[in-house]
């Protein structure tokens, strides 16, 4: 006959949960998001296991290497390069360009996340009518051995973006990007409309307050500076903002990196909603500590409310006597 656990280690064992419990309860208003995120993670998981020998991809047997321009202009991010698509001339076209997933890395985690991202997208362009910049669903494309040398040569990095005067902070990416005889997921996109910037949460930041108000800074002086028709851009920009925000509520792992384009007609374009779903490092870092979760969304709040009372002021100072722009809320 089993014994039960003498009371001191059930006590100790409860008055720890309602520890921890309270650590969590305390982090903000987005308890309810924790448990549906990491219940969210778990079946991320299990899909992973499930999908590992398949991907939700087509191959694409059409895709030509020869329509990237791979010698300029190259953007890459941590996971993905942006190259732009030469026109039949073999000029570029400014208005397309290809978005594709680098493939040194788990080729399976990056079907899985960008497929994902393209059914979200899909989702909240039919519930709340988002504006976007994909042209079509990714595909898998296989890196040939004469392509990938112009795939990594002159490759890029961005590590900042200054909307105002439309300069890039560059360094060489030295880390490999793409191999041979692997798949790739390729995703035909629309180049972002000249002028824009982004706008994003600071995940990385130690300096939270003060990266968020730099970032601030560089927005207003958008809006002075490079927006031409003010009152235009108010009003889309107010409706977008909007938008967004019963996009967070309703899908609230968006706020994990939440960023988003905006153009000078006050256009919003949601990007890289692959964030959203967990990755290998999100996820450690979200079941790890779900603080991270909570402070990454409620920051997303914040600063869509900020920008919903910036808009609304600025409506209010154009309907009594024009726009005064330096009004900070």
């Amino acid at each position: 006959m089993s014994r039960s656990p003498p009371r001191f280690i059930l006590n100790t064992f409860f008055v720890v949960l309602a520890i921890q419990l309270t650590a969590i309860y305390q982090c903000g208003p987005t308890l309810r998001y924790i448990f549906e995120s990491i219940d969210r993670n778990v079946n991320d998981r299990q899909l992973k296991q499930k999908v590992a020998s398949s991907s939700p991809f087509d191959v694409d047997d059409d895709f030509d290497w020869e329509w990237l321009d791979a010698e300029k202009d190259i953007l890459c991010g941590a996971n993905k390069c942006l190259f732009r698509k030469k026109k039949d001339d073999g000029a570029d076209d400014d208005e397309t360009a290809y978005l594709i997933a680098k493939n040194f890395r788990d080729e399976k985690q990056n079907d899985l996340e960008l497929d994902a991202a393209w059914k979200l997208t899909e989702y909240l362009e039919a519930t709340f009518h988002i504006k976007h910049l994909n042209l079509g669903p990714p595909r898998r494309v296989l890196v040939t051995p004469e392509a990938l040398e112009p795939l990594n040569i002159g490759v890029v990095a961005k590590v900042d973006w200054n909307g105002v005067n439309d300069t890039y902070k560059m360094k060489v990416d030295t880390e490999p990007r793409f191999v041979s005889e692997r798949y790739a997921v390729v995703q035909k996109v629309r180049m972002a409309p000249n002028p824009s910037m982004e706008i994003r949460i600071c995940v990385q930041s130690k300096d939270r307050g003060a990266c968020s108000d730099n970032r601030w800074d560089i927005f207003t002086s958008f809006y002075e500076q490079r927006v031409v028709d003010k009152i235009r851009f108010i009003s889309s920009f107010a409706d977008d903002v909007k938008i967004a925000m019963d996009c967070l509520e309703d899908a609230p792992l968006l706020g994990m990196d939440f960023q988003f384009l905006v153009d000078g007609g006050g256009n919003i374009y949601f990007m890289d909603i692959d964030r959203a779903f967990i990755s290998s490092n999100y996820h450690k870092k979200h079941t790890q500590s779900p603080r991270n979760f909570v402070q990454n969304y409620d920051d997303a709040v914040s600063l869509l409310r900020r920008l919903a009372s910036w808009s609304a002021e600025q409506k209010r100072q154009q309907q009594e006597r024009g726009p005064l722009p330096n009004y900070i809320p």
